[in-house]
């Protein structure tokens, strides 16, 4: 009896091993692993629309599938940004456009363990990132692209951008990651360019124009009081 429950016993320990290998290898195949989460690797997407006053737009989307920790940068860290012109030159940022790009790393309200101890808020920003679904998305916010560039001409333009985002370990630390940049054609109309340089160069000249008045009846009320 016992020498029958003992190869009973081995026969099933073999079954049962056969199986496991079976199920194992066909996980590796498959992508899916019975000692490990498959995931894919988050990515960015770029959304191009129009505002209600007719201005492009550009919506940030990170995604992906993992069941790591992560948390949003600040706002000025979230993403980085280029814009190429029609003749493959790189555009200079403006004064918007020069606030975000700021270089990653973690701030006080993320190191802090009593303000993110769970899913925390920030700023009214809620920072805490989970891509525990398939193709789950997470908002990164917009912005103008006509207000962050110095555009002069019309024309088809290249959007690039690169977003950001730090993975928390269970040691507590955190590690800056920066995304495989994306990029989207940016197309440039005349009325979507922005006025604001002619009016700059026409308060300039009004104000030349002012001085010069002053200056002249100053230079007058000398020379008449001049003996």
């Amino acid at each position: 009896m016992t020498s029958y429950s003992r190869s009973s016993l081995q026969k099933l320990l073999v079954l049962g091993a056969a199986l496991w290998i079976c199920c194992d290898r066909s996980g590796a195949e498959t992508g899916h692993s019975s000692t490990a989460t498959a995931y894919e690797a988050l990515h960015a997407e770029l959304r191009l629309t129009k505002a209600s006053a007719g201005q492009p737009c550009c919506e940030v989307v990170v995604r992906g599938f993992t069941n790591g920790v992560f948390y949003l940068p600040v706002e000025s860290q979230r993403w980085e940004a280029w814009l190429v012109g029609p003749a493959g030159e790189a555009l200079s940022k403006t004064k918007i456009g020069k606030q975000f790009g700021q270089p990653l790393a973690p701030d006080e309200d993320l190191l802090d363990p009593l303000k993110h101890g769970g899913p925390m808020r920030t700023a009214d920003t809620f920072r805490h990132a989970t891509f525990g679904r398939p193709d789950c998305g997470r908002d990164y916010g917009s912005f103008d692209p006509l207000s962050c560039w110095k555009i002069s001409q019309a024309g088809i333009y290249t959007l690039r951008v690169q977003p950001r985002i730090f993975r928390k370990f269970p040691d507590g630390t955190f590690t800056g990651i920066e995304l495989t940049p994306v990029e989207v054609p940016l197309i440039v109309d005349p009325e979507d360019l922005p006025h604001w340089p002619v009016l700059h160069w026409a308060m300039i000249t009004l104000l030349c124009l002012l001085l010069c008045i002053v200056a002249s009846r100053i230079f007058r009320r000398r020379r008449c009081s001049t003996p």
